[in-house]
C-alpha cells in the first residue's frame, strides 16, 4: 500500500507510523460479526440524529430540477 499524508491524517497516525496493509484490514473486517456492525451503524445514526438528520427506510431525496440546453439534432 502506498503511504500518503492524507491517509496518515485520516487514520490519525503520525508521519513515522506504519499504515496497516489490506490484509490486516480484510482480517479485521471479517472478524466483525453482524452484531458489532449493527452497533456501529446505530452509533452513526445517533450522530446523524444529533446533527438533525434522521434516516428512515424507503426515504427518497428531494429531487431538484435544472434547466439544460435542448439539443436540436436533425438528420
Amino acid at each position: 500500500m502506498t503511504d500518503s499524508v492524507s491517509l496518515h491524517r485520516f487514520l490519525s497516525l503520525g508521519i513515522g507510523d506504519s499504515v496497516p496493509d489490506r490484509t490486516t484490514i480484510a482480517r479485521y473486517r471479517s472478524s466483525l460479526d453482524t452484531h458489532a456492525v449493527r452497533e456501529v451503524f446505530e452509533l452513526f445514526n445517533d450522530q446523524l440524529a444529533v446533527a438533525g438528520y434522521v434516516a428512515k427506510d424507503g426515504q427518497i431525496p428531494e429531487p431538484s430540477f435544472a434547466l439544460v440546453p435542448i439539443q436540436r439534432n436533425t438528420r
